[in-house]
């Protein structure tokens, strides 16, 4: 299991022009988005973000540079071979944990483009999480991002969540990396259910078709995660 890199501090700057993947591979990025929509039509091209730099200092500071892009360029990104990669993707992440010692994980919908697989709530940051800075360039809010993809996924809002301190730097696949923040409820996993599976089944945009709450000695298959899932699995049954 490759060990989480504990963070103190986030900052993600974007700067004020947009990033210049797009304008350098578009012919292929709009043959590759048109593709994804003919196969599923609720696809929707927002905006997104890459990242061309990011660095983690002495004392668990971590900053990252990137500019934004759109959901198109995005998805084309995450579908070249690794060693063609050239950027980065930085997500924040909420781990809810229940007083039962359960990760909750929801598993995604079949509209959407990770469609079967299970995470904990968590989003690309988008234009909204941008707060702007005086020299024209802006920050990111990750822990904005990260409150409101949890409302937004299950309908829990900031002030039933007990988060960490620190952050926890993982990798997910090639150049993607999750900023997970460990957090608590007070409910078990039984007594929490309910609630949440009637709000999933109440939102019109369902995001998630159901969701579990995984023992920390469950491990996911290749295709029914990604490896950070399994890896942040073993440190919470590791830390006990």
């Amino acid at each position: 299991m490759p060990e989480p890199v504990v963070l103190k501090s986030l900052e993600l700057t974007i700067r004020a022009e947009p990033h210049r993947f797009p304008a350098d591979e578009r012919a292929a990025i709009d043959a590759h988005w048109q593709r994804l929509v003919e196969a599923n039509p609720r696809l929707w091209n927002g905006s997104a973000f890459l990242f061309n730099t990011w660095e983690i200092s002495g004392d668990g500071a971590f900053s990252a540079r990137g500019a934004a892009t759109d959901y198109a360029a995005f998805l084309y990104w995450r579908a070249l071979p690794a060693s063609e990669r050239r950027h980065y993707h930085l997500f924040p992440v909420g781990a809810i944990l229940t007083r039962d010692e359960r990760l909750l994980v929801g598993r995604m919908s079949a509209h959407t483009a990770n469609a079967g697989r299970h995470y904990p709530p968590s989003g690309s940051f988008d234009a909204s999480d941008l707060i702007q800075l005086p020299d024209d360039s802006a920050r990111l809010d990750v822990e904005g991002n990260m409150y409101r993809e949890i409302f937004e996924e299950l309908g829990l809002p900031a002030d039933r969540l007990s988060a960490e301190p620190s952050w926890l730097f993982m990798a997910s696949s090639p150049n993607a990396h999750a900023l997970v923040r460990v957090m608590s409820v007070a409910e078990t996993s039984d007594e929490l259910a309910p609630a949440l599976r009637q709000y999933i089944a109440n939102d019109p945009h369902q995001e998630l078709e159901d969701i579990r709450f995984i023992d920390y000695g469950t491990r996911f298959a290749p295709e029914a995660s990604v490896p950070y899932v399994n890896d942040l699995l073993a440190y919470l049954a590791a830390r006990g």
